[in-house]
């Protein structure tokens, strides 16, 4: 199966990863600054997805600026990476390979990082790693997996096998979950780790789940095995959807809650005026942004039906009968037709969507990908 990664695949991270932590400690001990140093992320727990894994080495210390500062010296080949909050990474690659140096003071919510590797490690067998790494595969051929576009968290496939047993099983739960069910966090237990799915990304879990568990395991196999999400996939899983393409902006993450806040408050501003009107809106960041709609009806026709005050209301249905003569009682209410001229709802979606992109000025791929060092 492809997806796993080869023994000699292993052995390299584990070299990699381990002389990381070491030449971080090294160069933090010869700028005299105190921290606790570790791997976290999936090459620390060893349920990348073969060919698919980078390296994240957290610094957690009360001077941990400076040991960010530090460390851009040490490795000066590589750049500050947009982060919020109280906490710097430095993005660099080392020997052509991902590296992100986290930093963060030791009161940082980002140490449930470090605690969800402690516990998946206590947690995780060989098997149940297999089925990880299956179930990672299987949702990030599907474009589920990504939390940054919507879907679900990678540490979350870990939390859900580690409390269903495998993969199937997990499918099997989800594929009945009409709401994105609760998964708790074992870093924080009332904390759940699903709570960031998108609907839309949910929709599409649940039913890849569902094929997934009526079908045979040597075709699952062979199914994981060819997925690579793609443009082409998206659209086929959007087939009655309308796609628009932008250029990129940010990050992925932003990127994405900036194209469905684009969308839905286009849709939003028409339901406002034309209350009849319903929508979905979906959206996934490629090496483009592609907004996604679909609304019903498509065209508004001519005619609108457009009703006052109800009849116990008196003086307000007298003002408006005398506003509208033609007023009519409908469900209690006075009523009155009026022409508005036929609309174009899916034209004017586009168009309230493009004027909101074309505000915004588009990043080029080096300025989303660098920024200046700290200043210090």
């Amino acid at each position: 199966m492809s997806y796993f990664p080869t023994p000699e695949e292993v052995v390299h991270v584990h070299e990699t990863r381990d002389k990381l932590v070491k030449l971080t400690l090294e160069g933090l001990k010869n700028a005299h600054i105190n921290a606790h140093v570790e791997a976290a992320g999936s090459t620390a727990k060893d349920t990348w997805v073969r060919g698919k894994f980078d390296y994240d080495i957290f610094v957690v210390s009360p001077s941990y600026k400076h040991a960010y500062f530090a460390m851009s010296e040490t490795f000066p080949q590589g750049f500050h990476k947009e982060a919020k909050g109280t906490l710097e990474i430095w993005h660099f690659l080392y020997n052509g390979e991902d590296v992100d140096l986290v930093f963060i003071p030791p009161d940082h919510e980002r140490i449930d990082t470090l605690k969800h590797t402690e516990y998946m490690n206590n947690h995780l067998d060989a098997k149940k790693r297999k089925e990880v790494i299956t179930g990672k595969a299987f949702f990030d051929g599907v474009g589920v997996l990504r939390p940054e576009t919507g879907g679900i968290p990678s540490v979350a496939v870990e939390a859900a096998v580690i409390q269903y047993g495998s993969l199937e099983k997990v499918c099997q739960v989800w594929a009945k979950s009409e709401a994105v069910p609760f998964l708790a966090d074992p870093a924080k237990p009332t904390r759940n780790m699903l709570a960031s799915v998108y609907p839309q990304r949910w929709a599409q879990t649940r039913w890849y789940c569902n094929n997934f568990t009526k079908s045979l395991k040597r075709q699952r196999q062979a199914e994981i095995d060819a997925k690579q999400y793609s443009p082409e996939k998206y659209v086929e899983a959007h087939e009655d959807f309308t796609h628009m393409h932008f250029p990129r902006h940010s990050d992925r993450a932003t990127d994405f809650l900036t194209a469905l806040s684009a969308c839905n408050t286009s849709l939003r501003e028409i339901q406002n005026q034309h209350r009849e009107v319903k929508g979905v809106c979906d959206a996934y960041v490629f090496e483009d942004i592609v907004v996604s709609f679909t609304v019903t009806p498509k065209v508004l026709g001519a005619k609108k039906l457009h009703c006052g005050p109800p009849l116990s209301m008196t003086r307000e249905v007298e003002a408006f009968t005398k506003e509208y003569p033609d007023a009519f009682v409908q469900d209690g209410r006075v009523c009155v037709v009026k022409d508005r001229g036929e609309i174009d709802v899916n034209a004017l979606m586009q168009e309230k969507i493009a004027k909101r992109f074309n505000s915004f000025k588009p990043r080029s791929k080096r300025e989303r990908e660098e920024d200046m060092p700290y200043p210090f």
